[in-house]
């Protein structure tokens, strides 16, 4: 019967709690918390710490402690064996290009909705400040009427609000402005994180094909090996049997 799973195992892992066998097995390098470019010693290190800290015996309350402590152990096994290192890095070259790029996206989506946020409240500061310029326009329009009938309170009541409008103006001015500048980042940010993504996968193609080079390379070399063995082979047969033809000559005369 497997063993239940619980949010704090996924967590440790940095994997979803829809993870398949295949998935954990990628995230060795999370339940070790090194990259993939550390080095034996630093494995080991990682790995003495961590188990340590993750031992079920140090951690009775929780009920993944065993399950994280095995997965603990099969990573240093897999990843602390030179041999069985070499396979596995063949196996997921892309797990570091995946981290990374997980961890960028999240920087960006963090950025994008800042900066939607900020498009926002300038909106909204622009849109009351756009009713507060209409309002000044209606109140300047009575103003104008009164002021025609003859009454001076009402002439001044209008050049105060004429101030007011002014400012208002400038000050709505001022958040289209800011609206403009945030928009030209967003659309800046969006750009940068495509071209991100395309080199991310770029990346990726060149390391399959390199990949694929060197597989290549080495089916070549077997086969030339093989061949060089097989005629060295036909050669002693040769002379074994040019030996025997030679001897059975002799014995004959």
């Amino acid at each position: 019967m497997p063993i239940a799973r619980t949010t704090d195992y996924y967590a440790v892992l940095e994997i979803k709690q829809s993870a398949t066998a295949e998935e954990i097995k990628q995230a060795y390098l999370c339940c070790l918390e090194i990259k993939q470019s550390a080095t034996a010693e630093e494995i080991k290190q990682a790995y003495r710490r961590l188990s340590l800290a993750r031992h079920p015996d140090k951690n009775p309350n929780s009920s993944t402690a065993h399950h994280t402590f095995c997965t603990l152990n099969e990573a240093y096994e897999t990843l602390g064996d030179a041999n069985r290192r070499v396979l596995y890095n063949a196996e997921y070259p892309g797990i570091r290009a995946k981290h990374a790029s997980e961890a960028q996206e999240r920087k960006e989506r963090e950025s994008a909705r800042a900066a939607a946020e900020h498009v926002r409240v300038a909106a909204d500061s622009a849109r009351r400040e756009r009713e507060q310029w209409q309002d000044l326009q209606r109140k300047r329009a009575e103003v104008t009427r009164i002021e025609r009938a003859g009454l001076t309170p009402a002439r001044d009541s209008a050049k105060a609000c004429q101030r007011e409008n002014q400012k208002g103006t400038a000050h709505a001015n001022a958040q289209l402005k800011i609206m403009r500048e945030s928009e030209v980042k967003f659309k800046a940010l969006e750009q940068k994180a495509l071209r991100e993504q395309r080199l991310r996968e770029d990346a990726i193609r060149i390391r399959v094909a390199e990949e694929k080079v060197r597989e290549g390379a080495t089916k070549r070399k077997r086969r030339e090996e093989l061949a060089a063995r097989v005629m060295e082979e036909q050669k002693r047969q040769q002379e074994e049997w040019l030996a025997k033809a030679k001897a059975a000559e002799q014995a004959r005369n």
